[in-house]
């Protein structure tokens, strides 16, 4: 029983990362402990007339919590329950108060059970205290060992006859043995059912929900690993650019959406080799630095469904290295979707490198003429909030001063993310840069850039001064794209918030409290929390300020 209950709290926190957030790791660990504590109150109060009806909770609960298992696939199934809106419709409240009831119930009854073996049995209580370290140890095993090749649905089957096989352990005739029987028929009856339905339901707020809604969308691809469930999704209409240019005068190749538990990654780009398939990577932000950089050795950190390492290929870099921590992702286009996207995963060509890129940076020697790291996710994903509590020690100052440490001279950083309305991350992202170069001993105000279009920005870093030659490929890269320059060295403000323009020009306002000793003033007075991030504090996309 101690088995199946820890498998069943760890496969609960993949099936809700997968259905709703990662949020919902916390909401099931601390339903789960929820459910023990109040199992131990409730047979304090109650323990008289659970000793006179032991037999019956040892052989009638573990059958009850098995279907319970099974109930709550269905009740998650059917509860489209949406945690963006639970601060205005009263409704979600509902939705989550089920939702934490039909977690809360397999715990709190499988805890009577154990605590009931305690209390019958106390003479034997280090046997018992024992026998439910080592199951638990033993659950979390066959989780782990099992997750990467059998699907949630066949795991919660492994769960369910578990718990039934403690129900076999209790009965004591032949007769009573016939329940649990029954229970395990039906629990593959109810197993089979669901695995030809499919068991995840993907929450309908989410990207990949709403791309599958759109007319002549096909699931081509989909596996779970190590990182989720990944999801590849193959409709004509998908395309997926941020920083592009309104004024691209080519086509995009064609894209298939590429979606980890349900969020948009990246987009996996059709290339069949002829350059000139990409000459839509001359319209985009994160193109600026290949204009200022001839033939660059390049790092790409995070290069998702390949879209970085086509631009630095169509660019002429001399060298790639490729640092993608997703294995799944790199096998994907390795194997399944080889040829559509032109190879670009094969390590004959290009250094691939399967690691989270802070990691790679601490161990390697190597120097680079380019890092470039790209936005990820949708705009409704990142605006949502979704990741606020998410550490992420790539996007921290100490992590920019260590590129800042991996650039030869004039080496240059490539940052690229979201442009919301106010800023938000590429605030914060210019804020960070500004401490690292500092802190590098680096003229902060010359060795920065940064330029934006409708919906992105890119941000660049040069382990050197920017030059005026520079400045004024910068200008004309601007003006023949439509693209906004946001920050450079003698900038005038006149000269920012021309095209794309916002209600106010925060852009350059930022830049010049930034760079003029005036960082208290920005961060005390802006309306959100844009101070920089760092390993103390990694929480890159946390924005909120109470007041």
């Amino acid at each position: 029983m101690s088995a199946a209950l820890i498998a069943y709290e760890i496969i609960l926190v993949r099936l809700f990362s997968i259905q709703y957030w990662h949020h919902f790791a916390y909401l099931v660990i601390s339903t789960a402990l929820l459910g023990f504590g109040t199992s131990g109150t409730f047979i304090v109060l109650f323990k008289n007339i659970l000793k006179k009806k032991a037999l019956l909770v040892f052989v009638g609960l573990p059958p009850v919590i098995t279907g319970l298992f099974w109930v709550n696939l269905f009740i998650s199934r059917k509860i489209t329950f949406n945690p963006l809106l639970l601060m205005w419709q009263s409704g979600e409240i509902l939705n989550l108060v089920v939702l934490i009831a039909s977690l809360f119930l397999p715990f709190f009854l499988g805890a009577v059970c154990i605590g009931m073996g305690f209390v019958l049995f106390p003479e034997k209580i280090h046997d018992l205290y024992s026998a439910n370290l080592i199951g638990s140890g033993l659950g979390s095993l066959v989780v782990l060992s099992s997750v990467l090749h059998v699907t949630p649905v066949g795991i919660i089957l492994m769960i369910s006859i578990m718990m039934i096989a403690a129900c076999f352990c209790a009965v004591k005739t032949r007769g009573q043995r016939v329940l649990p029987l029954i229970i395990l028929t039906l629990t593959i009856a109810v197993y089979l059912f669901l695995s030809s339905h499919g068991v995840v339901v993907m929450n309908p707020y989410k990207d990949l929900a709403r791309v599958q809604t759109m007319s002549g969308s096909v699931t081509e691809f989909q596996k779970f690993g190590s990182f989720g469930v990944l999801t590849v999704i193959d409709n004509p209409a998908y395309h997926y650019m941020p920083d592009l240019s309104l004024q691209c005068p080519f086509s995009l190749s064609d894209q298939k959406g590429l979606f980890l538990n349900g969020n948009t990654v990246d987009a996996i780009t059709g290339f069949s080799g002829d350059p000139e398939m990409l000459k839509f990577m001359e319209c985009r932000t994160a193109s600026l630095a290949y204009r200022l950089l001839k033939n660059p050795h390049v790092l790409i950190i995070g290069a998702g469904g390949g879209a970085e390492i086509l631009n630095a290929s169509y660019h002429q870099a001399r060298r790639i290295t490729v640092v993608e921590m997703n294995k799944e992702i790199v096998g994907l286009l390795q194997h399944q979707y080889r040829d559509y996207s032109g190879d670009i995963y094969n390590p004959e060509n290009y250094t691939v490198i399967t690691e989270e890129g802070r990691g790679y940076l601490k161990r390697t020697d190597q120097q680079f003429d380019l890092i470039q790291m790209s936005v990820s996710g949708s705009m409704e994903t990142v605006s949502s909030g979704v990741y606020s509590l998410n550490e992420n020690y790539l996007m921290t100052t100490e992590s920019l001063e260590s590129c800042i440490d991996h650039l030869n001279e004039n080496g240059m950083i490539s940052l690229t993310l979201w442009v919301r309305s106010p800023p938000r991350e590429s605030l914060k992202l210019m804020a960070m840069a500004v401490d690292a170069l500092e802190s590098c001993g680096r003229d902060a105000a010359k060795s920065l850039i940064m330029i934006r279009s409708w919906q992105a920005a890119t941000l660049l870093l040069k382990n050197g001064d920017f030059t005026k030659h520079e400045i004024a490929d910068v200008k004309e890269f601007c003006g023949d794209r439509g693209f906004d320059r946001c920050y450079h060295w003698g900038i005038k403000e006149d000269e920012t918030n021309v095209i794309n323009q916002m209600n106010r020009n925060y852009f350059f306002e930022a830049a010049q409290k930034l760079l003029h000793g005036k960082k208290g003033e920005l961060y005390a007075g802006y309306v959100f929390d844009i101070r920089p991030a760092t390993d103390n504090k990694p929480f890159f996309a946390h924005f909120f300020k109470i007041d």
